[in-house]
């Protein structure tokens, strides 16, 4: 028979292991939270940065309220030309993406047409990822139920000129008028520093960032924005 000294001790033994056994569970808990909140603001290569809800603004860079820099970006058309961003008469919205990001494909497919009909609204679409494949953009609602495109491969800018004309005729974007796109080329992606995608910029007449943020939005939460920065 076992002596009391040794049942105490089996017991503490016990103990200690279900004290490992919980703190792993926690730890692992934690880890796995921390990890989701992160991919909602950052972008890694194959996969969406995106969030059902525009994020905090960033703090650096052209995509920052009160910053002028985006109209002077030195950009390229679909055909490699070099260019600047398209202006509108009373507000400019800029939406820095990735042709294989859901939440991308999302506004581009249901909120920039719209958009882009409002009074005096010009937008401009700027792919910023150098990597391929198209996002499936899911229906109009519930939003945000399409999917990142599958192993996106890397391309150059040749290739990201391609893909993004692509992209325009299948999301019905390549003849509207109030719609133009781009290709950042590696110096302006350096300026940028986005770090989630979409990145969306609403710009006054002035060409003045009014609003920034990360991450997807709907048709009325750009309206809104919209509708403030150019005073109705």
């Amino acid at each position: 028979m076992a002596s009391s000294a040794e049942g105490a001790s089996g017991k503490q033994v016990t103990f200690g292991l279900t004290q490992l056994v919980i703190t792993a569970v926690l730890l692992a808990w934690a880890a796995a939270a921390t990890g989701f909140a992160a991919g909602r603001l950052t972008a890694p290569v194959a996969s969406s940065a995106g969030t059902r809800a525009a994020s905090a603004p960033q703090q650096t860079g052209p995509f920052t309220v009160g910053a002028r820099g985006l109209l002077g970006a030195s950009l390229l058309t679909l055909q490699g030309k070099s260019t600047h961003l398209a202006i509108g008469r009373k507000a400019t919205v800029v939406i820095a993406m990735a042709t294989w990001c859901l939440y991308c494909g999302y506004m581009d497919r249901w909120v920039v047409p719209k958009v882009a009909r409002m009074r005096g609204v010009r937008v401009d679409i700027v792919d910023v990822s150098p990597s391929g494949g198209i996002a499936d953009p899911g229906p109009p609602t519930p939003p945000f139920h399409g999917s990142d495109a599958t192993s996106p491969p890397p391309v150059d800018v040749a290739g990201m000129e391609a893909v993004l004309q692509q992209y325009m005729v299948e999301y019905d974007l390549s003849g509207d008028p109030g719609v133009s796109a781009y290709v950042a080329p590696q110096a302006t992606r350096a300026a940028w520093k986005v770090t989630g995608f979409p990145t969306v910029a609403v710009l006054n007449a002035q060409g003045a960032v009014v609003w920034a943020s990360q991450g997807g939005m709907t048709l009325s939460q750009l309206a809104q924005r919209i509708k403030s920065a150019r005073g109705s």
